[in-house]
């Protein structure tokens, strides 16, 4: 009888020790549960701060590129303005050189590239000028119309000379002559009659490029 009854009720030494076991296991498993926690908590608290100071850095350059750009558009605009003003000041001196120079000589005429020129100067009737070539090579091509609306035949003789800004001569074509010489060709003009002339010459632009012409006309005959 006393047999069965300690096959009935085990020790209770033994169920505390097997209790006890499952209480470990289980503490251990919390415990294990907790440090992933905190380790997760800390990580997401270092991603906080990164993503904060990326925000932080990010607000300072949009910053400090508004700066740039403002103080950039408020050099273009001071730049602008002295631009302006230089420009108003470059017109207001080409302006005085063009009346000290026709003051000067009372007889040019203002010169236009690729225009029909009137001239009108006795049988000097109209001219087109252009300046080609490259950049350290120009020449002055001309066609000039002669028109003699006189009773009588003439011998045209025309000195078409070329003025800079200022009234210095940088260049010279004439009508009338014999190429390379001086002597005239004595080819007479009729009455009534209209003829053209071109040609073209070096020019030197070293001195600024022609801005004017003066027309002298005489009857070779």
């Amino acid at each position: 009888m006393e047999n069965n009854d300690l096959r009935e009720y085990p020790n209770n030494n033994d169920i505390y020790t097997h209790t006890e076991g499952r209480y470990r296991k289980h503490g251990h498993r919390h415990s294990t549960k907790r440090r992933w926690v905190y380790i997760l908590l800390v990580v997401l608290f270092i991603e906080t701060i990164i993503l904060a100071g990326v925000l932080i850095w990010g607000t300072k350059l949009e910053e400090e590129n508004r700066g740039h750009f403002a103080k950039e558009k408020e050099l273009a605009l001071v730049i602008k303005d002295e631009k302006t003003e230089l420009e108003a000041q470059r017109w207001e001196f080409n302006k005085l050189k063009s009346e000290q120079a026709k003051t000067c000589l009372p007889n040019l005429m203002s010169l236009k590239f690729d225009k029909v020129l009137e001239i009108n100067n006795e049988y000097v009737k109209s001219g087109i000028f252009m300046l080609t070539g490259k950049k350290d090579k120009k020449y002055l091509e001309f066609k000039i119309i002669l028109q003699n609306n006189t009773h009588d035949n003439i011998v045209p003789k025309v000195d078409v000379l070329f003025f800079n800004a200022t009234g210095n001569q940088v260049g010279l074509t004439q009508i009338g002559y014999l190429k390379d010489e001086p002597a005239p060709t004595r080819e007479i003009l009729e009455k009534g009659e209209v003829r053209s002339y071109d040609g073209n010459f070096e020019i030197d632009i070293s001195y600024g490029q022609p801005e004017y012409i003066m027309i002298k006309t005489k009857n070779g005959k």
